[in-house]
């Protein structure tokens, strides 16, 4: 008689190097089969270093020590926080048997990623344990369990999400982005963010105001695009896991990449997910990198954040505040700079440089006045196609609307001077009386663009403070950035963060 201690340890087995590394999180069990009877000696979860110990009171002499005795090891993909069947609840194990003895049994395994369907589930379970994780701890919720299929068949490759859990088609099993994209919708649902409107589908890095209304195009965009953001800031919390073990990088245009010829090339607009997940990610992630076009810009980055909880705190409003299927990019904006005021210009200043807001501001003296042009934001400047399918795009007719905008004038102090009526057209003159009374208080004004969004459900978004250094009396000198807000607003904002 006697106690058992068994220490199980399992690692992965990177596929080039055959460097190793702790498979996390699934659930591992040692059986002993004796004749026909297959006992269970017990069970535990995997920590951080691939291990696990399991006691066994050998009460009834189960196990003799004298000899060595045959165990199996199984190794479930099922953790505290997910499930993943072959169907739905078909549960099967990886599984090895040999032979040990001793009182004090340490146990090593390497699992081969690619090795069957199996070990594949594992890899999956592994990444949704990594995701349930970064909710207990980032967003401070208690995440729900999930249920996984794999390899799910599923049209055309695609993977989804449903009320009864998550599929995986069978070429994504190692798709960090994906399987986290379709656990994010699990999360909508659990908390009342977001939900999937039945018979919706997203394209990457198009406008779905295309493929629906724009009320229905520009929902989609951000629940879709929250579920291409959280990915990212998972993959950051667990950088060192999911970049060692052969995970697919899909992601050259994604948030946790810095974009060059690709984000340029990327459309940008409030019914395209890939601009409101940068969006997001732009907002809490330390280490973004904003790209702009626009050579004559400063760094408008003052490197003030919001943490993910804060992030999901504001979606949360939006679902307490509007019904499903009206929640949009403009509405989070507005709800965003409502819980943090300070924060508006550097919001300002994210939209602008993803092209949400108008940008690309070009200021010239002409004439004793101020010519001020830009390139309209990510608002699409032609239609909107009203009930009709992606596929009969341009062979009927669709609704058209105005884009319209205000410019307005601020003096050296941030102060408002002046305000222009709504323009229909990408460009404004400012008089020469604006000019002096802005003038009066500094050498330099600060100008921004508001584009209006007339066709409904109505939407606005404002540029960041352009900054334009008046002429002098004795000629025209100008130079014209896309600059920080002044002093006094920075201050106001660092000031209101410490609080």
């Amino acid at each position: 008689m006697g106690n058992i201690k068994f220490t199980v340890n399992i690692v992965w087995k990177e596929k080039d190097t055959n460097k190793e590394r702790p498979l996390i999180g699934p659930k591992v069990e040692i059986c002993y089969k004796r004749l026909l009877k297959t006992a269970s000696l017990g069970w535990g979860y995997l920590n951080d270093n691939g291990s696990v110990e399991i006691n066994f009171n050998n009460k009834n002499d189960l196990l003799t020590f004298d000899k060595k005795v045959k165990l199996t090891i199984k190794i479930w993909p099922d953790t505290r926080h997910a499930t993943v069947y072959r169907t739905i609840g078909c549960l099967y194990c990886a599984d090895f048997t040999r032979e040990y003895s001793g009182n004090n049994m340490t146990i090593k395994h390497v699992v081969d990623q690619a090795n069957g369907e199996r070990e594949k589930r594992l890899v999956i379970a592994e990444v949704l344990e990594f995701a349930a994780r970064f909710v207990s701890d980032k967003l401070g919720e208690a995440p729900q369990h999930v249920n996984c299929m794999y390899p799910a068949a599923t049209c055309g490759g695609a993977c989804y999400s449903a009320m009864e859990g998550i599929y995986i088609h069978k070429d994504s099993f190692d798709s960090y982005r994906t399987i986290i994209h379709e656990y994010t919708h699990q999360i909508q649902r659990w908390f009342k963010l977001l939900d999937v409107l039945p018979g919706f589908m997203h394209l990457d890095n198009q406008d779905l105001t295309a493929k629906y209304t724009k009320g229905k195009g520009i929902y989609t965009a951000l629940l879709e695009g929250h579920a291409d953001y959280l990915p990212s800031r998972v993959k950051s919390a667990f950088s060192s896991q999911l970049d060692f073990v052969g995970y697919k990088n899909y992601d050259t245009n994604r948030p946790d990449k810095v974009w060059v010829d690709g984000y340029k090339k990327a459309y940008s607009g409030e019914g395209c997910e890939d601009t409101v997940a940068r969006i997001f990610y732009d907002l809490t992630d330390d280490n973004a990198e904003i790209l702009s076009e626009e050579s004559n810009l400063l760094n408008t980055q003052e490197n003030i954040k919001i943490s993910d909880q804060m992030l999901f705190a504001v979606i949360k409003q939006l679902r307490v505040k509007y019904k499903l299927g009206e929640a949009n990019l403009y509405l989070f904006t507005k709800m965003f700079c409502e819980y943090f005021p300070a924060l508006k210009e550097e919001f300002n200043n994210i939209l602008t440089i993803q092209k949400v807001a108008p940008h690309n501001v070009t200021i010239k003296s002409t004439n004793n006045a101020i010519k001020v042009e830009w390139t309209p934001g990510g608002q699409k400047e032609s239609e909107y196609c009203k009930g009709l399918s992606y596929e009969n795009i341009g062979t009927k007719k669709a609704e058209t609307y105005q884009t319209k905008y205000v410019v307005s004038v601020y003096d050296a102090n941030s102060r408002l001077v002046f305000k222009s009526e709504e323009l229909k057209n990408p460009s404004y003159t400012i008089e020469n009386d604006a000019i002096k009374l802005a003038k009066s208080k500094g050498n330099y004004i600060l100008i921004k663009v508001l584009g209006k969004n007339t066709q409904s459900p109505a939407t606005e978004y404002e540029s960041a403070y352009y900054k334009y250094d008046l002429p002098s009396d004795k000629g025209i000198s100008s130079s014209m950035t896309q600059g920080k807000p002044s002093i006094k607003i920075r201050t106001a904002i660092k000031t209101q963060l410490k609080k």
